[in-house]
């Protein structure tokens, strides 16, 4: 069938509109949130456990070889938006070869390559905190460590929202941080027991999704094996 000039010009403009609407659409951030709607849409069928994290490859990094052996959901609070389908991506793939649900929420982490203050979300982060502990009774929840394991503020910020509220929960007793962080292993004396060969094999499987964080994840390579989980009523004993 010929076109006349009219309909290729119709044709080639109706083209480039679909083309620029999938283009778009595929950049749009995911639209999860911590509300009870959307997590009874999760199938957290014999999910006890939770894990609340600032950053996508955290959960893979500090609590990799748990993801592998007990059932948890993580909560990723940033990058949703920041990166675009990029980061989200990233996050399931590792969260699909660790068996874990997740939710990536849309917290800012940089903004114009400056990483954000949190404090004008603070409550908000508090407040989805809160839902997600309500929602379940969670036999464990973990987060990051009060030293935000290296110093990282997100991670800080995280353990602090995450304990307050596990405080106001009456959680606190079942709340863990992830292990103390050694940037060299000290050689006097072990930090604690290597994780599972079989768990850290999931791990393992995870860490190459995060292609972008390669340098980040292999940094802090010397922890790997280490996820010396502390109770956060142990935490200053």
């Amino acid at each position: 069938m010929k076109l006349d000039r009219s309909q290729k010009i119709i044709l080639c403009f109706t083209l480039i509109f679909a083309f620029v609407l999938a283009v778009h659409s595929t950049s749009l951030p995911i639209k999860e949130d911590a509300t009870n709607k959307y997590l009874d849409t999760l199938d957290l069928k014999g999910v006890d456990r939770l894990m609340i994290v600032a950053h996508p490859d955290d959960e893979s990094l500090w609590g990799g070889a748990h993801l592998a052996k007990d059932r948890y959901l993580v909560v990723c609070l940033t990058n949703a938006n920041t990166y675009h389908l990029t980061r989200y991506k990233e996050f399931k793939y590792a969260m699909h070869a660790a068996g874990s649900p997740s939710i990536m929420l849309n917290y800012p982490d940089y903004v114009n390559r400056k990483r954000v203050s949190w404090e004008p979300y603070k409550n908000r982060i508090e407040h989805d905190i809160q839902t997600l502990l309500r929602y379940k009774n969670w036999k464990k929840i973990a987060t990051h460590n009060p030293e935000g394991e290296y110093g990282h503020p997100h991670h800080i910020g995280t353990s602090n929202i995450v304990t307050s509220a596990a405080k106001k929960e009456h959680d606190f007793d079942r709340l863990y941080y992830f292990g103390k962080y050694y940037r060299q292993l000290p050689p006097d004396r072990p930090i604690g027991p290597p994780q599972d060969p079989k768990y850290m094999r999931v791990k393992k499987r995870m860490f190459p999704y995060y292609y972008r964080e390669r340098r980040t994840i292999r940094k802090h390579r010397q922890m790997h094996y280490y996820e010396n989980w502390v109770k956060a009523t142990d935490w200053d004993s």
